[in-house]
C-alpha cells in the first residue's frame, strides 16, 4: 500500500513540476526570480556536439599535426602512446567493459566512454587539457 502512496506522490510531483515549468521563465521574472534569458545567452550555453557531428565547431587539422600538441599537452598524463601515467587513464581499449559483465573492473577509456569521434572532440575540447580546460582550439 505504501508503495502505491509513494509512487502517487512521485506522479503527482512530476506533473506539477511540467505545469509550472511551461509558466515558469514569466512567473520567474514577475516574482523577482531572475529574468528570461536572452537568445544570445541561451546560445552562449547551448555548445553540444551530437555523434553525427552537429555541433561541430569550424577547424582542421590532422594526427600528424597534432602529434606535437598531444607531446606537449597531453602526454604527461596520458603517456607517449596513450598507456597513462600512474593514476591517469589509459585512452585506448575498453571497448564493452562498462556493460554488466565487466561489473567489477571496467576499463574507463575513450572507447568504453565515447564511441563516436565527434562526441570525444567535444570532451577534449571543453576538458582538456587538465590544469587548463578550453585552452585548446578546434584546430
Amino acid at each position: 500500500m505504501s508503495v502505491c502512496v509513494t509512487s502517487m506522490r512521485k506522479l503527482l510531483f512530476a506533473a506539477s513540476a511540467l505545469v509550472l515549468a511551461q509558466a515558469a521563465p514569466a512567473a520567474a521574472e514577475d516574482l523577482g526570480l531572475g529574468v528570461v534569458p536572452t537568445p544570445e545567452q541561451i546560445a552562449g550555453w547551448n555548445k553540444d556536439v551530437r555523434p553525427d557531428g552537429v555541433g561541430l565547431p569550424e577547424g582542421s587539422g590532422t594526427a600528424k599535426e597534432g602529434e606535437p600538441l598531444y607531446l606537449e599537452k597531453c602526454a604527461y598524463c596520458h603517456g607517449d602512446f596513450g598507456e597513462g601515467l600512474g593514476r591517469w587513464p589509459v585512452l585506448a581499449g575498453g571497448f564493452g567493459t562498462l556493460t554488466y559483465q565487466f561489473p567489477q573492473r571496467p576499463e574507463k577509456t575513450v572507447g568504453s566512454y565515447w564511441p563516436y569521434s565527434s562526441t570525444l572532440f567535444d570532451y577534449i575540447w571543453r576538458a582538456m587539457p587538465f590544469p587548463e580546460p578550453k585552452s585548446l582550439t578546434p584546430d
